[in-house]
């Protein structure tokens, strides 16, 4: 391959950088060559595995100082480039060094060992790199929603993505049938953007509608995220050609698995089923778990329309109102789900278990099953809350009791334990809220939990087992530094932690902030700390789950990662190692743009719910319960932990008293009245104003309940209250008022009565 003969080349220090002429003579390429060897060095560049410099010579990246990896920006401008090479720290790019690159742009990046500057920023750590992005590899969109406005001469797109801080000159595309007015919502398609000194250019191809309508801002969001609901004619008549094998053919090189006691758990909404369980107790004590996964690879076949279409897609994506599949309809709630009462492929999983929990053997094949039940979490947990009846339900009740040894076995390895309550919106006809639903992690989660944890972690094992090619779910050890500040920034809250680079001390944090009244929000800062999870094609321990091995195996409906690990370990997947770095990247950065839109779609429903409340008179406005979580001299950050949503209460709102805000104390103190605000406060607030362009809600203050309920006070707050009442002791004696007796004034009085006033000499008169 003429690709790997010019890194091959390159890689021999003494030879590199060279020029296309030299790789002709070294390679000794023919003249009908050229063509291939021209070809060859452009692939690489894209690749960001060479890169062109003075001279016309070529050399690979590292060795010229040049990175390769995802931009992620920030609102400013500026952001941070994520290498392609997982054992390279993150870059930081600083505003007006990002160039003409957008958000998620795969980029080339010089790195520089100092700030754009000449010094390191005041806010990054020793060990922080910074670079200027010098080349764009691959775009990530190549189109843009947001508003349309217009100057005097000049229309123009507002980008509805905070992370794109530029704003578009735009024409009219002549298919347009009338030319939209100003405050329309659009889709631009960008044209090339050659240098950052004049803002990006395009051409408005669609008009999505004018307004605040529910449905227009949610197209907006689904071409904001490149998110299509519906599929191509080709991928919908490739899937209703297929069907489940005959009855003759069922069986071929497959396990039959029909009369197991399987059964299915999901949530009470759930169409597609990718999942499904059986356990039976051993006469030792240990335990045998078939763990099954829907078949999808046998319809999904590799280069087929279908295949590309869910590889485009990578995943599916969960809005609060409906769903972007990655598969048709006819694959994902009917050939592949796993319905009850009907007879289904699978690929399985078989677990040997000892009484302790740990795994003696495992062995993967694939099988038929016919489900015996479909249960709700709800249902199964009703059922864990009583006393076993029939055969399924001892199952459950003992599935329980091994997840719960899988659990320990997992928490005592190091694994640290993030889960979170989870809040579902309900809405009403008209699309607007009307409910929260707040689900608490319990016994039926945590039971499949830990049932498919175990079968990805047998799926990664088996990969590295066969030395081949493979598809990792990896999640990096995070950046010491970070945890560092993280943990001296609890001592506000008066929480006192160890070494967090140790895991077991992070999972000693966690149990604090189990009982803390501001645990949850906390809890969401440490997470700021930690790296996100990712695929990648050579394995790294997962650091959340302190796994040496792991990948996704059980969620191939949903998945695409989860399909090509199928494949690799059932097959002879068609992926080359090059294209598996390429395919790891593109599911990473879909799954990240998916997550986005979710909670971009989230917030749409909330901000409407929120600017409803402000047309509605004040005393019919709803009174939302809030947590201090950082004070500052302007105002408190405040998180609705209900709704997901934290905002600014500004000092400015606070009618009652002038407030002073104490840095040493980290404290919002009443000039006059004395009233503290300190983190964690539990306060009472109604909404000032929101802002859906910068993503921002203000609140203001009803009423508050300053000190902490049911929480005795720390060392640190009697020292505070000791403090203050001598502080409003000194202020009482400083501003006695002088009392008036009668007619008399204080000082007269005394004076008449003891010749003197209390601190005067007594006045002698003169003989």
């Amino acid at each position: 391959m003429l690709e790997q003969k010019i890194i091959d080349l390159l890689s021999r220090g003494e030879s590199a950088p060279l020029s296309e002429k030299a790789f002709r003579k070294e390679l000794r390429i023919r003249k009908d060559q050229e063509k291939d060897l021209h070809e060859a060095l452009a692939i690489l560049q894209d690749q960001g595995i060479i890169a062109e410099i003075k001279g016309e010579l070529f050399a690979l990246s590292g060795d010229a100082d040049l990175v390769s990896g995802r931009l992620r920006m920030n609102r400013k401008g500026g952001g941070v480039v994520f290498p392609e090479v997982i054992s390279e720290s993150p870059i930081q790019i600083e505003s007006g060094m990002a160039g003409t690159a957008f958000h998620e742009d795969r980029v080339l990046v010089r790195v520089q060992p100092e700030g754009a500057d000449g010094g390191s920023t005041p806010h990054s750590s020793p060990a922080a790199r910074f670079g200027k992005v010098i080349r764009i590899l691959e775009r990530a969109r190549t189109h843009i929603v947001g508003t349309l406005w217009k100057t005097r001469n000049i229309y123009y797109v507002v980008p509805d993505h905070f992370r794109f801080p530029h704003d578009i000159y735009v024409t009219f595309s002549k298919k347009l049938p009338v030319k939209p007015r100003k405050g329309a919502k659009v889709v631009v398609r960008l044209e090339e953007w050659e240098t950052h000194r004049h803002n990006p250019e395009g051409v408005v191809e669609e008009v999505l509608g004018t307004g605040k309508s529910f449905e227009i801002e949610t197209q907006a969001i689904l071409k904001q995220f490149d998110l299509k609901s519906t599929f191509p004619a080709r991928v919908v008549s490739e899937s209703r050609r297929l069907n489940p094998p005959k009855e003759s053919l069922l069986l071929k090189n497959r396990i039959d698995c029909r009369n197991d006691g399987v059964v299915t758990i999901d949530p009470k909404d759930a169409k597609d089923f990718d999942d499904a369980v059986f356990l039976r107790k051993l006469p030792d004590g240990g335990w045998k778990l078939w763990v099954h996964i829907a078949d999808v690879s046998y319809y999904v076949r590799p280069g087929t329309a279908l295949d590309k279409e869910a590889r485009k897609r990578a995943n599916s994506t969960y809005l609060i109102d409906r769903v972007i599949p990655m598969l048709p309809e006819r694959l994902s709630n009917d050939l592949c789900s796993l319905r009850p009462n009907e007879d289904r492929l699978t690929k399985c999983v078989e677990f040997d278990i000892n009484r302790h929990g740990k795994v003696r053997r495992f062995e993967f094949y694939s099988a038929v099953i016919h489900s015996k039940q479909r249960f709700t979490y709800e249902e199964v947990q009703a059922v864990l809350a009583r006393p076993a009846k029939g055969k399924v339900e001892i199952m459950l009740h003992q599935a329980q009791s091994l997840a719960a040894k899988l659990r320990s076995l997992r928490m005592g390895n190091g694994s640290l334990d993030l889960s979170m309550p989870e809040y579902r919106f309900e809405l009403d006809s008209h699309n607007r809220l009307c409910g929260v639903i707040c689900r608490e992690p319990d016994a039926s989660h945590q039971l499949i939990e830990e049932f498919m944890l175990l079968a990805n972690e047998a799926a990664a094992k088996k990969m590295a087992d066969r030395k081949g090619k493979a598809l990792y779910r990896i999640h990096q050890a995070p950046d010491e530094e970070r945890l560092i500040q993280f943990g001296k920034s609890l001592k506000a809250h008066d929480i006192r932690v160890g070494n967090l680079t140790r895991p077991k001390e992070v999972q000693s944090l966690l149990n604090q902030l189990g009982k803390h009244p501001i645990g949850q929000v906390l809890q969401i800062g440490l997470l700021r700390c930690l790296k996100q999870a990712r695929y990648y094609p050579e394995r790294v321990m997962h650091y959340g789950l302190a796994k040496e091995y792991y990948t996704h195996f059980t969620s191939p409906i949903r998945r695409y990662s989860d399909l090509v690990v199928h494949r690799i370990l059932f097959e002879s997947d068609r992926d080359s190692g090059r294209d598996l770095f390429a395919l790891s990247d593109h599911l990473s950065t879909n799954e990240r743009s998916s997550a986005e839109a979710e909670q971009a779609h989230k917030f749409l429903i909330l901000y409407d719910y929120l600017e409803s409340q402000l047309l509605l008179p004040v005393n019919e406005q709803k009174t939302f319960e809030a947590s201090v979580t950082e004070i500052r001299n302007f105002g408190m950050f405040i998180e609705l932990a209900e709704y997901g949503v934290s905002g600014l209460l500004p000092v400015s709102s606070l009618k009652d008293d002038f407030y002073v805000y104490q840095a040493d104390r980290n404290l919002l103190v009443g000039r006059r009245r004395r009233k503290v605000f300190r983190l964690g406060d539990s306060l009472k607030v109604r909404v000032l104003k929101v802002d859906r362009f910068k993503k921002q809600v203000d609140f203001t203050l009803v009423t508050s309940s300053v000190k902490k309920s049911g929480k005795k006070k720390t060392p640190s707050e009697k020292r505070e209250k000791k403090a203050e009442i001598g502080e409003k002791s000194t202020i009482r004696a400083r501003e006695k008022p002088v009392e008036k007796k009668g007619k008399m004034g204080v000082r007269k009085f005394f004076k008449k009565k003891h010749g003197k006033f209390p601190g005067e000499k007594k006045e002698v008169k003169p003989i």
